[in-house]
């Protein structure tokens, strides 16, 4: 038969690496990607082998039954269209169960580094715009986020210069290696706080410590490298970003606000919802409020006299 023909494993494996290049280079080959990959993963076959191997994983059985209740909340969420945004977004984890079963651990490396390769192409254009060397799309010089949202381009950012602390704290690479790395670690992490994005940047610093409690366990030690990594990164971005340093002072004023119950800011409207979420599942214990239905709910909790103390325009939401 052809398809005894067909090495799916190799096949998965290139489609994989281009995947993995052009994650932070395009979002229309993501979207090509996340319909491609599993479709050769059908294709491949071998369902016992990897029913097994997805049932040995708590992280992909938690994934699996997440993804179910996602498409499951759509017959009962009354705005489909944010529902169906929603769940675009999250048919993306279909891509881990690909690679947790059809690539082999030897590739996972090489996977890793074309994704570099691609986030360091992605990096000089934004350095690029930054310097004002060139222009590209709707980058400019205060957010040169080059191929798409400033918040995703922080979190993907964050992600990149974890991986590259990761292989800085591995004892099996060469010193050249490293030097490399470094390299890239400075200017991805100077490309972090030059963003506006925050959500990166938060995750960036949680990043950090959970990076260094892995590699050197809860100790003195990993605790003193992670606030002077951290301190001396945060002190250089504050003294050379004006970027970060105003975005700095917005989230302290925000707090301020927060404290006052004044949620009229990016992060006041976070704690918003996180204020009336346990509402919200207390009234739907069992099958939520659909996917696409948190805001709506949000605003009518809000809009009981359940939270007469916060102060919100729920126009913001």
């Amino acid at each position: 038969m052809l398809k005894d023909k067909i090495n799916f494993k190799k096949i998965i494996y290139y489609v994989v690496l281009i995947f993995a290049f052009t994650l932070p280079l395009s979002r229309a080959a993501i979207s090509l990607f996340i319909i491609l990959l599993p479709l050769l993963w059908i294709l491949e076959g071998d369902f016992q082998k990897k029913y097994e191997q997805i049932k040995s994983s708590k992280l992909l059985l938690a994934i699996l039954f997440f993804l179910f209740f996602s498409i499951l909340s759509i017959t009962w969420t009354e705005d489909l269209t944010l529902g169906m945004k929603g769940l675009r977004l999250d048919m993306y984890l279909l891509s881990l169960f690909v690679i947790a079963t059809s690539i082999k651990k030897e590739h996972i490396q090489s996977i890793i580094t074309v994704f570099l390769l691609g986030m360091f192409i992605s990096e000089v254009i934004a350095y690029g715009v930054f310097f004002e060397l060139w222009t590209f799309k709707n980058a400019t010089v205060q957010n040169p986020s080059p191929f798409m949202m400033h918040i995703d381009y922080s979190v993907f950012m964050a992600f990149t210069s974890l991986l590259l602390l990761n292989r800085l704290f591995a004892n099996h690479y060469e010193l050249k290696e490293k030097l490399v790395y470094v390299f890239f670690f400075l200017t991805v992490t100077g490309n972090l706080f030059l963003a506006i994005g925050r959500t990166g940047q938060v995750a960036f610093v949680v990043g950090v410590f959970v990076m260094s409690i892995i590699h050197f366990r809860i100790t003195l030690k990993s605790m003193l490298i992670s606030t002077l990594l951290l301190s001396s990164i945060f002190t250089v971005a504050y003294n050379v970003s004006d970027t970060f340093k105003v975005r700095a002072h917005a989230g302290l004023n925000d707090i301020q606000k927060i404290s006052d119950m004044n949620l009229n800011n990016s992060w006041g409207i976070r704690v918003a919802y996180y204020i009336t979420t346990y509402d919200i599942f207390k009234n739907n214990p069992i099958v939520g409020v659909g996917l696409g239905d948190y805001k709506d709910q949000t605003t009518l909790m809000l809009e009981t006299e359940e939270y007469p103390y916060l102060n919100i325009n729920q126009k913001n939401l």
